[in-house]
Formats: structure tokens, C-alpha cells, sequence
């Protein structure tokens, strides 16, 4: 008999060992997972911490925010994350003074967050964030049943149960993480609302610019004990570990539209106020903003044209409510990196033609352009004025790009009569040559690439012209796509950064 318990304990030991291991193999949301580790990993200090959920993950562009700031940011959102798990994931990493945001932790907060709803696709994105954490089975029983147990400190056998078409492709999501780093933000969000959904929100402009007055005069919402207590709670230990807090509700139609909801703002307005903490409400600024339907991709959620009109407006608050102390590292380059004389015939980017592209001032410095894709199913590129020559000449073409808030590659192309040419991709994130291809009038192409400051890379083509005349196309592009057609559809409407008084040809 001994010896068959002996035999039982050893099964469920090697079980439940076997059961650990498959389970560390399954992780069914990576952007969480891999920013959680990041951060947790020590071996970067971070300015800004994001926190919250969908919205939170939709709406801080961390990437395009560092490129302002010249900052070190992280997104620790995830999708439909209830506060209770927002506060969670805080006590996980607030314990390690280490970790803590050196300028500001944002912690979006939304009605959305305190909802305890029973759907089986809701319960399921909750584990996301468990799957993180240090069980904890009083946090575990707001949100699952004794039932449900095995499925939620499983992976292994959640995969076996109904909610495994509720699982998102890890394949595919950390791909797309580890090809665009986004620190957590979303990338590819460039939906838009349906006829159907702008008719029935018809008077979004109205209802926005009488946003304000209708909070005030409405009747404050409250929560219950629990969920007031664990906003407390939270302000409580950033005062006692001296952390800089912003809360912050993200801008949506349902916010605006929703009046039975004006009540929950009202409620988060007097309570901030009470316990001195900071709180912006961005549907306030709509119509400041300039938000449209066009903006969203859904009533809740920004789409990428939204997102890059937040994203400059929140950066003006933080500075004008002195919540940050970054505004001297506003300039990314400094002039003292550009010694050489501009070629004007390349650098006036006012006579470039474009191609299914846009071409803007960087809101952190206009001598700097955003050149942004504005299709993914056509080429898209800009151009430059056609150069004349009446001999062979070696040319050396240098311009000083930087990775955009979507993607990290740039192509670069002298053409002359098509398909005359000589093509070049550029890895921003890596600062190489991803490949160089030539045909025809183009010969003794090389490359090189030149760090310089912030992100910035000088990327460099010499190259010898046979051709009587020819131009300079450049643009974003995805390392997919093949070097001879760099400018060709892409998954994503991708951006650069790029300096024109950079951008030089010179004779050698």
C-alpha cells in the first residue's frame, strides 16, 4: 500500500512539473509579457510608465513620444484589464525602487475598468495579466469561479477548454512585437467607423463641445468600497514612494455620447481633487484636438490618424502642468552633428514630389520631417527634382534618418530611366545595410551607416552613375518586402524620421 501512494504522489509530481513546463511554453498575450519582462528585467531605467488597459495600449504612442522626448518609455497595458488587476501589476513592481518611473507613471482609467462581467471572452483577458502575476487567490475569486480554477492556473489545460478559440496566435503577435518593438502600444490600427456608425453618432461635435458642462451638472457616480479603496490605495503608496502619478482617461465617442456615464467622471474629478492627484480627462480637449470620426476605429478606440493627434496635445499638457521636467531634451539633433554644407538641389524637400505619401514638420522641431506612407496596397515614396550629368561621376549620397512611431526600415533609390537603378534598405532599429541591389547604369555600389545621436543614423550610399540624368526616391518601408521593391505594399502605413538640410551628394 506504501508503495502505492509512493507511486501516486510521484505521478502528480511529474505531472504537475510536466504541466509547468508546457504552460511556460503557452503565452497568449506577448506584448504584456515582453513588456512586463523588460521592465523587470533591470537593465533600463524608464522615465515613463503606462499602465491601464486597451486604451492605454491605443492611445500612448511610446515610440513617437520617445522620439520627441528623447525619454525612455514602457506600455504595460493589456486588453480589457479591470483595475483590480491594473492595481495588481502595480504592487507586483512598486515593492522594487529599482523599477519605479523616474519622471511619471500614467495609469488610464475609464468605466470600463470597474465592470465585472460575467462573458466568457472578458474573463479570458483577464488571465493575460494573472498569467503575470503572483497567484493570489483573493484577487482571482472578483473575477473566476472555484470551477474555473484548473483553466486559470493552466495555459496548458486552458488550451483544452471552450475558451481556446478565444486565444490570441502568439505566432503572429510576437512577430509583429519583435519586428516593431512597440513597448506595448498597438501597432496596425488603422480601422475606421462604418457609415452605420457615424449616422448614429451624427452629432459627435455638439455632444463633444457640451461635454464639459454635462459632467458638472451631472449626478456623481460612485463605486463600491472595494474598487474606491484600491484608487486609494494606489495614490497612497506612489506618495510613499515619492512617484510621480497621472491618471488619465483617454479620449472615445462612447465617453462623450454616453451621459449615464458623465456621473463616473464627475465622481473621478472630486475624488483626485480630494486626495491632491493629478487627472487629466481628455475628452474635455475633443474639439481642441480635433478629433473626428475619422479618428477612431471603433467608439472606444483611436486609430492611427487619432493617435497622432493625441500624442503631441497630451505632450503639451504634461509640460504646461509641469508633470514632467523633460522639456530641455526636446531637441533631438543638435547642430554641432552637421558640419557639412547641404546639397540644395536634394534638401529642398518643398520641390519633392510624393507618391502616396505625406511629408509634415516634426512637432518636436520643425527642421525635422515625418515622411509617412499613406496607403499600404500601392507604392508609396517621395521624390526628388531630376539631377543632369554629362559624364561618369562617383557619387557619395548621405541623409540622416531615424525609425518612425510605425516601423524601422528605409529605402533608398538613384533612378534614372526605368528600371535603371540602384536600390538600398536600412535597418533603423539595428543601424545596418539589410541589402543592396543595382542594375544598369549603377555600379560599385556600397553602404555604410554612421550612429549618431538619439537614435539617429546616417545612412550612406557610394555609388558611380553612368546616366545622363536621374533622382533620389526615399521612403519607409518593411523588411519583407524585397530590396528592388522596397516602395511596394506594405501591412502597415509606416513612417520615418529624417533631417533634409542632411541630405547631401556629394562628388568623390
Amino acid at each position: 500500500m506504501i508503495k502505492f501512494y509512493k507511486k501516486v504522489i510521484i505521478f502528480f509530481v511529474l505531472f504537475f512539473v510536466l504541466l509547468k513546463c508546457l504552460d511556460s511554453l503557452i503565452i497568449h498575450d506577448e506584448f504584456l509579457h515582453a513588456t512586463l519582462n523588460q521592465l523587470k528585467d533591470k537593465k533600463e531605467k524608464f522615465d515613463f510608465i503606462y499602465m491601464g488597459n486597451s486604451l492605454s495600449r491605443r492611445s500612448y504612442n511610446v515610440n513617437s513620444i520617445d522620439t520627441i522626448l528623447n525619454t525612455k518609455s514602457i506600455n504595460i497595458g493589456s486588453e480589457a484589464q479591470h483595475f483590480f488587476i491594473t492595481n495588481a501589476i502595480f504592487n507586483d513592481f512598486i515593492i522594487d525602487k529599482n523599477l519605479h518611473p523616474e519622471e511619471l507613471l500614467i495609469v488610464t482609467i475609464s468605466p470600463w475598468q470597474f465592470k465585472n462581467l460575467k462573458a466568457k471572452w472578458w474573463q479570458f483577458l483577464q488571465m493575460a495579466p494573472l498569467d503575470e502575476l503572483r497567484h493570489s487567490f483573493k484577487l482571482t475569486n472578483k473575477f473566476f469561479s472555484i470551477n474555473d480554477y484548473p483553466k486559470v492556473y493552466s495555459r496548458f489545460i486552458r488550451f483544452h477548454s471552450n475558451l481556446s478559440k478565444e486565444i490570441i496566435q502568439t505566432d503572429t503577435r510576437r512577430k509583429l512585437f519583435e519586428a516593431n518593438k512597440p513597448n506595448g502600444f498597438s501597432l496596425s490600427i488603422d480601422g475606421n467607423l462604418t457609415k452605420k456608425q457615424k449616422l448614429d453618432r451624427q452629432n459627435l461635435k455638439q455632444e463633444s463641445l457640451n461635454y464639459t458642462k454635462s459632467v458638472k451638472n451631472s449626478k456623481e457616480t460612485t463605486l463600491n468600497k472595494d474598487e474606491e479603496q484600491s484608487i486609494i490605495d494606489f495614490i497612497s503608496k506612489c506618495k510613499e514612494h515619492k512617484i510621480k502619478l497621472l491618471f488619465i482617461t483617454p479620449p472615445s465617442i462612447k465617453n462623450i455620447h454616453y451621459k449615464h456615464e458623465h456621473g463616473f467622471f464627475k465622481y473621478l474629478e472630486i475624488l483626485f481633487q480630494k486626495y491632491d492627484t493629478n487627472y487629466i480627462d481628455l475628452n474635455g480637449y475633443f474639439s481642441e484636438m480635433n478629433l473626428t470620426f475619422d479618428d477612431f476605429s471603433d467608439y472606444s478606440h483611436l486609430n492611427k490618424e487619432g493617435n497622432q493627434k493625441i500624442t503631441p496635445f497630451l505632450l503639451k499638457l504634461l509640460l504646461k502642468k509641469k508633470l514632467t521636467s523633460i522639456k530641455p531634451r526636446l531637441k533631438t539633433i543638435k547642430k554641432s552633428n552637421l558640419k557639412e554644407k547641404p546639397s540644395p538641389i536634394i534638401s529642398d524637400y518643398k520641390t519633392w514630389g510624393k507618391v502616396n505619401s505625406t511629408i509634415k514638420s516634426s512637432i518636436s522641431d520643425n527642421n525635422i520631417l515625418v515622411i509617412s506612407r499613406t496607403s499600404k496596397l500601392e507604392s508609396s515614396f517621395v521624390y526628388t527634382k531630376t539631377t543632369s550629368l554629362n559624364e561618369v561621376k562617383n557619387y557619395s549620397i548621405s541623409i540622416d534618418v531615424k525609425k518612425g512611431d510605425f516601423g524601422n526600415f528605409f529605402g533608398l533609390r538613384v533612378q534614372s530611366k526605368y528600371p535603371q537603378r540602384m536600390d538600398v534598405v536600412f535597418d533603423l532599429n539595428e543601424g545596418e545595410t539589410v541589402g543592396l541591389e543595382k542594375t544598369g547604369d549603377f555600379y560599385k555600389g556600397n553602404t555604410k551607416v554612421v550612429p549618431l545621436k538619439d537614435g539617429w543614423y546616417r545612412c550612406i550610399l557610394n555609388l558611380e552613375i553612368r546616366a545622363k540624368e536621374f533622382k533620389i526616391i526615399i521612403g519607409p518601408t518593411i523588411k519583407e518586402n524585397k530590396v528592388t521593391s522596397w516602395e511596394s505594399k506594405v501591412n502597415n502605413r509606416n513612417d520615418i524620421y529624417i533631417l533634409p538640410s542632411s541630405f547631401k551628394m556629394n562628388e568623390f
